[in-house]
């Protein structure tokens, strides 16, 4: 992904990523030279207490952008998609139309995809000048393979660790740290210099508290069985194997 996605005379964009944890896919979406402030903008029914835009402004104030510096704003709006035209989300819009020179803005919306969008992208659009950006990392197991290589996991090992996170019971593993964090762990065990394979990939999928255990233990297991049948490993009869857990 490149560092920089809002070009020159664009207000904002709309990152589209798949997953719900979208903050550090702001952060890598950012300026690296400004300073990212996130915040989720709950959606409020009509005629309840609104404290969104002004907790917004708290933020803001105590940030650089209270010092007279631009900031990046990353702000998840994805509780009013198909509230896009109520009264407190258009207030949100002005405030952020107004306030535009020294904020770049960065949209995240959840899981949603392009085509949940549209309306509300409209909605923006209709105040500031911005494009939709689809990071497609999480939106198939080709793409977040390719990210699970560039964390030093052989590509055989990087396309069956991407395709079990692709699983629809493992959506919390989709998310930049936490596949970067999978895969420091899986490089612990190979040897000093070399790409983590098969063999590693095995090892951690059968620890106890290894993130996919802990999430479901029989997908875990599952793949564990899949990457030693795959890699041709023989299982070692002396370490202990962990109970399979049924597949939620």
């Amino acid at each position: 992904m490149k560092k920089k996605y809002i070009e020159e005379k664009k207000d904002f964009i709309l990152l589209i990523t798949g997953s719900a944890d979208n903050d550090y896919a702001a952060e890598r979406a950012a300026d690296p030279e400004l300073e990212v402030v996130h915040h989720k903008l709950c959606y409020t029914a009509l005629y309840e207490q609104f404290n969104e835009l002004k907790e917004l402004q708290i933020k803001l104030r105590s940030s650089e952008y209270g010092m007279g510096r631009k900031v990046c704003c990353a702000i998840d709006i994805s509780d009013w998609i198909k509230h896009e035209d109520e009264e407190y989300f258009i207030i949100c819009l002005k405030y952020m139309h107004d306030h535009r020179k020294g904020i770049d803005y960065i949209f995240t919306v959840g899981e949603h995809d392009e085509n949940d969008v549209r309306k509300i992208f409209f909605k923006l659009s209709c105040y500031m000048s911005g494009m939709i950006y689809v990071d497609k990392t999480f939106m198939s197991s080709d793409s977040l393979s390719g990210l699970i290589e560039s964390y030093g996991i052989a590509r055989p090992a990087a396309q069956v660790l991407s395709e079990m996170i692709m699983r629809n019971e493992m959506i919390e593993l989709r998310s930049y740290p936490v596949v970067k964090m999978m895969c420091e762990e899986i490089g612990a065990y190979a040897e000093k210099e070399e790409l983590a394979g098969m063999k590693e990939l095995s090892r951690y999928l059968e620890k106890n508290g290894s993130l996919p255990s802990i999430l479901n233990a029989g997908i875990a297991a599952e793949y564990s069985e899949k990457v030693m049948t795959l890699g041709g490993i023989v299982p070692d009869k002396r370490s202990s194997r962990r109970s399979r857990g049924k597949t939620r």
